[in-house]
């Protein structure tokens, strides 16, 4: 670029004007000196690109430059950044209880500065227990934050695992015998929870033998296996017949040269042989005999069926079985059989073992080799020699007891340790029947168009028992090959005996019965109904053939009073649910206390003609009793069946209860006498009306429960 100048040749001016052309001059030729240009009239740069002399930072501006070619520059400021970039470093941490400090230095400027840290959100806690939890209670525990010092309480969840540590007696569940261990168990106080363990052998003189035979009689020492065979010598002072005396004969064959036969020749129905056995315990017994067919029988296997009848201490009443048959078709007499029969349970001392002929076999019988015996101590006494009625379910055992005329005398029957409640099922003998077959058709029913009549299937002998039936009811029944055969067979019947309890038989389940049967003193001859309150223990392990048979009885409502948490039904589908919690442990305030609990529980029995009531606890003892002492109570029955059906829990595996008979029920019966009324009956509905229950439904409960009771 080229700069340029002009010049003017005027006149001369007057002083003034040409001291002023003077003074621009002056400036103009200054100017153009500086510039180090030509003198030129005007001026118009062009600059280059911004440079950064400076650089801006956080807190103070920058500069930035342009220059022209000529060489002139221009400046510019560059604003501050404005915000810092800090580098924080904490100072103080934060707590759970205190706010932090953090330093922050910019990495630009190094400016510095604080801010605080915010309060952590959680207490690092140290725990200490304060209460343990229980089986039966929760528990406290206290939490000091070790931080900042700040203290806590909080629950511990029950734990079913950690019991109070207070337990009831031990209760025998299972005595020890000579080579096997017992068990024995008791139950935590605070939740009920059962602990076993195992009692040793009592053990035996081992040189003592199982068994011995002399005078003919086997004498069991100690328990374990046992043969009976006929000795060399006098036999005839243990074989004994009816009719056709029997025989002993020696065969090579046999055990030791010897073996024990039954008659031969013709033998007719009804003679038998019969044998001793000699205990010193009560003693369980398992039978097993064995034959072998003669060569005579190769052919005439059709004469050896259902050949005898095996009785045990006949006048006891007590079968080991109907009939067997023996022998099948067949021609192999190399070939020894043997059968089994049902366990039965002996008292100490003698019993008479005999084999009766069934029927008449008209070529005689296969001999029987030898009997074997597999003997178990047993644990508990069986009752005296009682002969019951016909058609009464009870066993001898129960019907001992329920017959004493001291109602207190249950342990010398039953002491709670062995399963004894179940009752023994009404035989129905068909043997006389004009059928043959390999299985039977059998139905019975309470009336005799077979309304609701129950069916079994797959009879295989002539004889079947039946459980549940009604006191003093009548059965009506009828059997044959087929159903159709059944329904077009015989009817027959029988009455069954009338002496209460009616217990019962619910499969996985104990201490079953229904309160019904017993006499009741509000009206006259008036008896209480069966059908509508069943008593016994918790269903936790009933099976589905229990189930169904409380289906069957039209058992409607299930109420458990039991602890709570051990509430956890409903059991059994179709059967409403209802639980009533009446704590365990809570036996001295029973009577005074738990008044919406009673009202609750009586007012589910005020409906018990719309719903059959099945009543429990964890026994079926203590809780359930005194329920059921108040009901057949309030229903007038006595007090010695009321007492009995108490009392006859022992026949389960609960434990003994005479102690709470006394300590529990005898009290109760005595402060019903602090109540209005001049009978113990109406005292009962004082107390039931105490706790709640309305005059109306005690009135409605007598209704359904006594039979011809009008309010």
């Amino acid at each position: 670029m080229t700069c340029t100048r002009t010049t003017d040749g005027g006149q001369i001016m007057g002083k003034t004007k040409k001291f002023a052309a003077i003074v621009v001059a002056l400036g103009m030729l200054f100017a153009a000196a500086a510039s180090g240009c030509e003198t030129q009239t005007s001026h118009v740069h062009e600059y280059g690109e911004w440079t950064v002399v400076k650089a801006a930072t956080c807190g103070e501006d920058g500069i930035k430059e342009k220059i022209c070619s000529c060489g002139e520059k221009t400046e510019e400021a560059i604003p501050a950044t404005g915000e810092h970039n800090y580098v924080w470093t904490v100072e103080t941490e934060a707590t759970c209880g205190a706010e932090g400090k953090e330093k922050g230095v910019c990495s630009v400027c190094k400016a510095e500065s604080e801010r605080t840290l915010p309060i952590a959100g959680e207490h690092d806690y140290a725990w200490t227990i304060k209460i343990e939890a229980k089986c039966n209670a929760v528990g406290k525990k206290e939490g000091v934050c070790s931080v900042c010092g700040n203290t806590v309480t909080e629950d511990i969840p029950q734990d079913p695992s950690a019991h109070i540590g207070n337990y009831g007696e031990w209760i025998i569940e299972k005595q020890p015998t000579t080579y096997e261990k017992g068990k024995r168990y008791r139950l935590c106080l605070g939740c009920n929870a059962k602990f076993e363990e195992d009692i040793e052998p009592v053990g035996e003189d081992p040189d003592l033998p199982v068994f011995e035979v002399r005078n003919y009689t086997l004498f069991i020492n100690k328990q374990g296996a046992a043969r009976f065979e006929a000795e060399s010598g006098d036999i005839t002072h243990y074989v004994k017949s009816s009719a056709n005396p029997t025989t002993i004969v020696e065969r090579a064959d046999a055990s030791g040269g010897k073996f024990l036969a039954a008659a031969t020749g013709d033998v007719k129905e009804g003679q038998y042989f019969e044998f001793k056995i000699t205990l010193p315990f009560s003693a369980e017994i398992k039978m097993t005999a064995a034959y072998v067919q003669p060569e005579k029988w190769k052919t005439h296997n059709q004469d050896l069926r259902r050949s005898y009848m095996f009785i045990v201490d006949e006048n006891r009443n007590m079968s080991i079985c109907s009939e067997k048959t023996i022998l099948d078709a067949r021609t192999d007499i190399t070939k020894w059989d043997t059968f089994d029969y049902n366990a039965i349970t002996l008292p100490e001392g003698e019993h008479s073992i005999r084999m009766k002929v069934a029927e008449n076999t008209g070529h005689g019988n296969p001999n029987i080799d030898y009997f074997e015996f597999v003997i178990k101590r047993a644990e508990y006494v069986p009752a005296p020699d009682v002969k019951k009625p016909a058609n009464d379910f009870h066993t001898a055992n129960q019907y001992a007891y329920i017959t004493d005329n001291d109602v207190e005398n249950i342990s010398a029957y039953a002491v709670g340790v062995t399963e004894l409640s179940r009752p023994e099922g009404t035989l129905l003998d068909f043997s006389d029947a004009d059928i043959s077959g390999g299985t039977y058709v059998l139905q019975y029913a309470d009336n005799a168009s077979f309304t609701g009549a129950v069916t079994v299937e797959n009879v295989t002998e002539k004889s079947y028992r039946i459980y549940n039936l009604k006191l003093g009811g009548k059965i009506y029944w009828r059997v044959g090959t087929s159903l159709e055969n059944a329904l077009n067979g015989e009817v027959r019947e029988f009455t069954v005996a009338d002496k209460g309890p009616r217990n019962m038989y619910i499969s996985g389940v104990t201490n079953v019965r229904d309160i019904g049967g017993y006499h009741s003193s509000l009206v006259n001859g008036g008896k209480i109904r069966q059908g509508l309150y069943y008593r016994g223990a918790n269903l936790n392990g009933i099976t589905e053939k229990g189930k169904a048979e409380m289906l069957r009885l039209g058992i409607r409502r299930e109420i458990d009073l039991r602890d709570s948490y051990q509430c956890l039904g409903p059991y059994v589908n179709g059967i409403n649910y209802s639980a009533v919690s009446i704590p365990s442990g809570t036996e001295d305030t029973r009577f005074e206390k738990f008044a919406d609990e009673y009202k609750q529980i009586f007012s589910l029995i005020a409906n018990a003609d719309a719903e059959p009531v099945y009543l429990h606890c964890t026994a079926g003892a203590d809780r359930t009793g005194i329920c059921t002492f108040m009901l057949l109570t309030v229903c007038g029955a006595s007090y010695e069946d009321i007492a009995r059906d108490y009392l006859f829990t022992n026949f389960s595996t609960h434990g003994s209860r005479l102690n709470n008979f006394t300590t529990e029920f005898k009290q109760w019966w005595s402060k019903l006498d602090n109540y209005s009324g001049d009978t113990k009956a109406d005292r009962a509905k004082s107390w039931l009306m105490s706790k709640g229950v309305k005059a109306a439904q005690v009135e409605k409960i007598r209704e359904i429960f006594v039979e011809g009771y009008k309010a």
